[in-house]
């Protein structure tokens, strides 16, 4: 082998030499890399995943909450087809009644659709929202059903993972008496002229119980102008009034539909609005009323009340305001021992033959007088003498209240005879007629009761006798005898 050989091996080993090794500061950033890819891939799968599971939860809470919102709608009175969209990822969801005609709304699927779409100005979170429209019915009473116009958001909660209903908003509510089909008015609800004058009573002694300081509204009170039945608003939990333009400085109030139960149709009226009956007499037993007229008599009348304390016995007191006046300090006794107080004019004329500007006179000043005296407004009046009629009884605009039983102590002024009178005539339900100025029928009262209880007879006040029932434009003769005057 020549040198020239060997030396070319030589030099082809030391050509043949390893490559360097890269340094190490490039393999880290090459790792490095590395995993910010694997990560960033692997996140973005996950991301995916997640977004898919999100998604499917929606779609899961979506298909519940519309199952829901349908069986809602099954039990629902108005039958409707279902219109349901997808609005920018809202969905819509409208049941447009198939029967519009007989529903007390026109052009209801273009009214809900105004109200769906302010509704939706509201969500918080409007790509992921669910809207319901509908027309609501909900039966109240046998006779009474509510309609109304109906819109519910719901929003989505990323958090919670479900819906939450957002707002429902309910329009034009409607009250509609079943058996007619038609709207319920204040008219319908109240029925008759002398329904609302009963009402207008209630109003004026509400004035007064309301007021800081009644005596200083009184007379406006007294001099309150008539309601009329477009003053009355109905609504299925209580009767709001707009007054007439007065005095009293109360321009409109609201009445509970117990207070005013006896005046109106109450199966029109949510009945948790009502108050039970504690005005019915037991069938079973036997009931008078005693009555006294022309008093009170500042020395009668206080012994009257004691006999009657003495035999826990309740009577009315027709009385008359010019004497109301004179003795405030006896009305004031009576109406605290429990006794009832009612008008009996101011002077005693005869009412139907006075001018309507006299008679206004004599109802009012006895008014003011009972009340001034014991803080209440005489509900019922008696006319002196008994005389009536159809203008007379608009004009005093109370229940008139008459008798059946007359014990003519007036004309006997005969303490036996008043006795005898009585306990030949009483019958049950019967209204007695005495008078508490004449000292003869202060002798006679303590065996008049006897006499009765010894019959069976049960004493009570002519509203108690009458249920609380009596209402103006009628006169109430006893407590089954009522007639229209």
């Amino acid at each position: 082998m020549t040198t020239e050989n060997t030396n070319n091996r030589r030099s082809n080993r030391h050509s043949g030499q390893s490559p360097k090794k890269l340094p190490y500061f490039l393999w880290i950033a090459f790792l490095s890399c590395l995993l910010i890819i694997v990560s960033g891939g692997t996140y973005v799968v996950y991301g995916k995943i997640q977004e898919q599971q999100l998604q499917e939860k929606l779609d899961e809470e979506t298909t519940n909450l519309v199952a829901e919102i349908e069986q809602e709608q099954e039990k629902n009175g108005v039958v409707s087809e279902k219109k349901e969209r997808n609005n920018d990822n809202i969905k819509e969801i409208l049941y447009i009644p198939k029967e519009e005609k007989e529903l007390p709304y026109e052009n209801t699927e273009e009214q809900l659709t105004h109200l769906m779409k302010q509704e939706r100005k509201k969500l918080k979170h409007p790509k992921q929202a669910i809207v319901v429209g509908c027309v609501e019915k909900q039966k109240r009473t046998d006779h009474l059903a509510t309609y109304a116009l109906n819109v519910e958001t719901y929003d989505w909660e990323s958090n919670e993972q479900t819906f939450k209903k957002e707002n429902e908003r309910t329009e034009k509510s409607i009250y509609i008496n079943t058996d007619t089909g038609e709207e319920i008015t204040s008219k319908a609800l109240i029925g008759s002229k002398a329904n609302l004058l009963a009402i207008q009573q209630v109003i004026q002694q509400k004035l007064l119980d309301d007021a800081e300081k009644p005596q200083d509204i009184l007379d406006a009170v007294l001099d309150l102008p008539r309601i009329k039945f477009e003053n009355a608003t109905y609504t299925p939990e209580h009767l709001e009034i707009a007054l007439p333009k007065n005095k009293t400085g109360v321009d409109k109030l609201t009445l509970d539909y117990s207070d005013v139960q006896s005046f109106i149709q109450t199966d029109l009226v949510d009945p948790s609005q009502l108050s039970e009956e504690t005005t019915a007499l037991d069938p079973n037993k036997k009931y008078v009323s005693l009555t006294f007229d022309d008093g009170p008599g500042g020395d009668t009348t206080p012994r009257l009340l004691q006999l009657l304390a003495e035999k826990d016995v309740k009577a009315t007191f027709f009385m008359l305001g010019q004497m109301a006046e004179e003795f405030p300090q006896i009305v004031k006794d009576v109406h605290e021992q429990g006794h009832e107080i009612a008008s009996h004019s101011y002077s005693h004329p005869q009412l139907n033959a006075i001018p309507k500007d006299k008679l206004k006179e004599q109802v009012r000043l006895t008014d003011k007088a009972i009340y001034n005296a014991a803080g209440i407004l005489p509900r019922t009046l008696r006319p002196p003498y008994g005389a009536i009629s159809p203008e007379s009884a608009e004009v005093i605009g109370k229940p008139i209240i008459q008798w059946d039983i007359d014990s003519y102590d007036w004309d006997s002024k005969n303490t036996q005879a008043v006795i005898d009178r009585v306990n030949q005539t009483a019958f049950e339900g019967g209204i007695i007629l005495m008078h508490d100025i004449h000292p003869t029928t202060i002798d006679a009262v303590g065996t008049v009761i006897d006499n009765l209880r010894a019959q069976g007879y049960e004493f009570v006040t002519t509203s108690q006798l009458l249920e609380q029932k009596e209402k103006p434009l009628y006169q109430y003769f006893g407590q089954t005898d009522a007639r229209e005057i």
